[in-house]
């Protein structure tokens, strides 16, 4: 899971135990959390009430194995998927949650410096400048936006691309 957040572009900050979430929920201004329904310290409906009632306003997915799906809920979660994971499943409902936590301002587009690339499209932009890709080579240049300043290796760009 870590690894496929990581080639979509996602900063992943991981915690253990629960108490290392708070810390790290309030020190590092998430835009998501994925939060589990077991941690050894603290239970996942716990952590998410405590970081409701803090104020927390960061959207939460819970993940629970057997379930629990209303309870996670109801503690606050935004939303629940059932363990084990479809890893796009949960990068789509990540995205989903950032985007209507903005207000809906994420338009699907990625920009980096100048380019802009539409990648459900397949058209990149500079400037007043339009091409249109090919699929491949629109997730190349997805692949690249998303991890700027990178270098990835062959394997990854395969796995990816």
């Amino acid at each position: 899971m870590r690894h496929d957040l990581l080639l979509e572009g996602w900063d992943v900050v991981l915690a253990a135990r629960g108490r290392d979430g708070i810390k790290r929920a309030r020190s590092v201004a998430p835009d998501a959390i994925v939060l589990d329904f077991e941690l050894p310290d603290v239970d996942g409906l716990t952590l998410c009430r405590l970081l409701r009632r803090a104020g927390n306003r960061t959207p939460i997915l819970m993940l629970s194995e057997n379930g629990e799906g209303i309870a996670c809920l109801n503690a606050g979660a935004d939303d629940c998927m059932r363990k084990p994971l479809d890893s796009g499943e949960l990068r789509a409902r990540l995205r989903s949650l950032v985007r209507r936590s903005s207000g809906g301002a994420f338009d699907g587009r990625l920009r980096f410096e100048e380019p802009e690339l539409d990648p459900e499209e397949h058209v990149a932009r500079v400037g007043l400048r339009t091409v249109r890709l090919t699929r491949t080579e629109s997730q190349l240049l997805e692949l690249f936006m998303l991890n700027p300043r990178r270098v990835l290796s062959p394997e990854v760009i395969y796995d990816r691309v």
